[in-house]
């Protein structure tokens, strides 16, 4: 599988896996931060790589050849929640570390920041 993806594939896929499996501290959130993340974020290099997030309160993760869906809320000023279905079954709920400026999102995804950028 990894012989044929992309640098660029590989990252949004551990962008989305992690997701599904890391988690961080919480501390308050910005209230602006709940209207500035909707929209569709691009990962930097891999045209086909990017996170939804909808007003409502989901959003989608798409990489080839994978696709995440669920819900996500802000717990504090750097974390967003995410709770996708199980793999198998049931739910997993996890914290994910984000920094939010003007059309920069970058999450934390297995220790190094990930930059998206929005798409206007």
């Amino acid at each position: 599988m990894w012989g044929n993806m992309t640098r660029a594939m590989r990252e949004t896929f551990f962008v989305v896996l992690t997701l599904v499996l890391a988690g961080v501290a919480v501390t308050p959130a910005r209230a602006e931060d709940k209207d500035d993340i909707v929209g569709r974020w691009d990962h930097p290099t891999k045209e086909d790589s990017y996170i939804r997030f909808n007003d409502d309160g989901t959003f989608k993760a798409v990489t080839v050849p994978m696709k995440v869906e669920g819900k996500y809320r802000f717990l504090g000023k750097d974390v967003i929640e995410f709770d996708t279905p199980g793999i198998i079954y049931g739910r997993n709920q996890e914290e994910i570390k984000y920094r939010l400026s003007g059309d920069r999102l970058e999450l934390k995804i297995a220790g190094e920041w990930t930059k998206f950028k929005r798409v206007k």
